[in-house]
């Protein structure tokens, strides 16, 4: 039964579902985006919460704990990102000194003091221009570190040791036992089908907790460093994944599953498990010979059980009890033969290997031994040059001594002439060679003069070049001011210009501003005048009007007659009391009639 083919959706899903498991084994928060910022965490909570995740940060914590007071160098290599954040910001909680190697010299120093350094490095470090640290221990804190690629040196002779940090009871260690160069579909199959097995088929490491791998670690470091033992690793072997039965494409999942439930058992039908290390089948449970029947490694489950019946049917007929005992006889001296065999050939390629390894340390050796014999003859041919060089040099010391020895000589001789003319001179002043040799002491000291003179001429003609020169400088600068200043006085006229006609501006437009403040008061008093006109004239006509009343016109048919103000007997009312004063005269022919008067009051 052939497989569909998968499509590229299916393929892409599947990478994806893988990557989120083996972030899972490390860190939860390894499935979103990590933490966005780092002031806004409490490094303790975090480094508490990392070790709930994995066993990795448990580990981590023990081993900084136990070395903290040794001078070593721990390089922890991982993947850039959001991992690289959480180990940050564990190792802020630990209160250590760490540095980011490819980000800069960027320390975090706790408020302890510790002679222990942490290098945090990136896993794809080897595309930088940058030299990998220095370091005493590399942890590979995840799947990403090739220490072949990224090759960290160490501060000693020899290479730093490596610990790659694998949760081996956990899918991780499952994922990096599978081969990453199968197809995705196959390579997901052998990662889900193994977790349907139990504990005890995981090769794993059993009982070893991770204070007890930080103790051993941070006892061998210490060990060495004080001289007490040499550095070793005395760590349980990392057992392979064996007894996994990896799912065939053409098997189904069901078939898979009911053979994973089924636990290997020391008698009964034989179980096929493809594993490249076969497993622990006795050997009675395995058939003699090679017939038709018998069972090979390559049979599947359903032809097992075929040739199991068949040997069944074939078992049924009677065998003589000899043969049966002879032929057991054999196969347990068969069995014994061949567990000699194994043996001797065990023991054998281990005397292989081991002369293979002393026969490379025999030709590293013979190259050393060679190397050394040719810088001997080149330190021997150095010798001789150098021999040979000191010889000419003494005998050309010894020339220049007995030259020197000369020179000594004739200096002390003319030194000693030189006395005995000096004393001559003394005793006889007056001669000529007394005149000359004074006169030559004067030449001397005039020349000394004559050499002072030239001197301070020099000097003084050096100050006067040295004035001459600021004079030209002070020169063409005032020149260059004079011609910045005239530009700025034209301006500083244009602008005064300008601010006169500002000023008659100014003085025009509140000359015009009052003008028009004056005439909107005109107008305003003009409709008050006018108004109060209005007013009078109404006034006028009302007086008018109560005049002629007061004027007593008879009506045709009236028999009434009007009686006269003056008269106290008079019964006729005034229409107009308010207007009449008490003499019964009219108000405003006692204070005026006129227009002003009214502005008066």
């Amino acid at each position: 039964m052939e497989e569909n083919p998968v499509k590229r959706k299916t393929i892409e899903q599947i990478n994806t579902l893988l990557d989120e498991v083996s972030k899972v084994t490390n860190h939860i928060d390894l499935l979103g985006s990590g933490p966005s910022n780092q002031d806004d965490l409490d490094p303790k909570a975090e480094a508490d919460y990392a070790e709930t995740c994995s066993d990795k940060f448990k580990f981590l914590r023990h081993l900084i704990d136990r070395t903290r007071n040794i001078d070593l160098n721990i390089c922890i290599v991982a993947n850039r990102g959001p991992l690289m954040n959480i180990i940050r910001v564990f190792l802020t909680a630990l209160e250590v000194k760490w540095l980011t190697w490819d980000e800069g010299s960027h320390f975090e120093v706790g408020s302890h003091e510790s002679n222990l350094k942490i290098l945090l490095v990136a896993s794809d470090l080897e595309g930088t221009e940058k030299e990998p640290p220095l370091a005493d221990l590399v942890v590979g804190f995840d799947e990403t570190f090739d220490h072949q690629k990224l090759q960290i040196k160490s501060r000693k002779a020899t290479s730093p040791p490596i610990l790659r940090l694998v949760v081996y009871a956990s899918l991780e260690h499952i994922d990096l036992c599978i081969s990453r160069s199968l197809d995705p579909v196959e390579r997901f199959r052998r990662l889900v089908f193994p977790l349907l097995q139990t504990q005890q088929r995981v090769g794993s490491i059993r009982d070893v907790k991770p204070e007890y791998l930080a103790d051993i670690i941070a006892t061998s470091f210490d060990n060495s460093q004080t001289g007490n033992a040499e550095r070793t690793w005395r760590l349980p072997p990392i057992q392979s994944i064996e007894g996994i039965a990896f799912m065939e494409s053409d098997s189904t999942f069901s078939e898979a599953q009911s053979d994973v439930l089924d636990d290997y058992r020391s008698s009964g039908p034989v179980r096929y498990w493809p594993n490249p290390i076969p497993p622990a089948i006795k050997a009675e449970s395995r058939q003699r010979g090679k017939r038709a029947h018998d069972i090979e490694w390559g049979d599947s489950l359903m032809k097992q059980a075929k040739k199991q019946k068949i040997a069944q049917d074939n078992n049924a007929a009677p065998v003589h009890e000899q043969v049966q005992q002879y032929s057991k006889n054999l196969e347990f001296l068969l069995q014994e033969a061949r567990s000699r065999m194994k043996t001797v050939e065990s023991e054998l390629n281990k005397k292989n290997a081991q002369a293979k390894d002393m026969q490379l340390w025999a030709s590293i050796r013979q190259h050393d031994y060679e190397k050394l014999r040719e810088d001997l003859s080149q330190t021997q041919l150095l010798y001789s040059r150098a021999a040979t060089d000191l010889q000419k040099g003494h005998a050309a010391f010894q020339d220049m001594r007995a030259r020197y020895d000369r020179h000594v000589a004739s200096h002390n001789a003319l030194n000693n002439q030189y006395m005995s003319l000096k004393a001559t001179i003394d005793g006889n002043p007056n001669t000529q060679n007394a005149i000359a040799a004074r006169n030559f002491i004067n030449q001397d000291v005039l020349l000394g003069e004559n050499n002072k003179l030239k001197k301070d001429i020099n000097s003084v003609n050096e100050q006067l070049g040295y004035t001459r020169s600021v004079y030209q400088e002070a020169n063409a600068m005032v020149m260059e001011l004079t011609s910045q200043i005239q530009p700025l006085e034209r301006e500083v006229q244009d602008l005064r210009r300008r601010q006169e006609d500002n000023v008659a501006e100014y003085r025009r437009r509140r000359d015009e501003d009052a003008t028009q403040e004056l005439s909107k008061e005109v107008r305003l008093l003009k409709t008050q005048l006018a108004q109060r006109e209005n007013t009078i004239r109404k006034f006028e006509a009302d007086i008018t009007e109560l005049k002629r009343g007061r004027a007593g016109v008879q009506t045709r048919g009236s028999s009434v007659q009007p009686r006269s103000p003056a008269r106290g007997g008079s019964r006729g009312v005034s229409p107009a009391a308010g207007l009449l004063n008490a003499q019964g005269g009219h108000a405003m022919a006692r204070t005026g009639s006129g227009r002003n008067n009214r502005f008066r009051d």
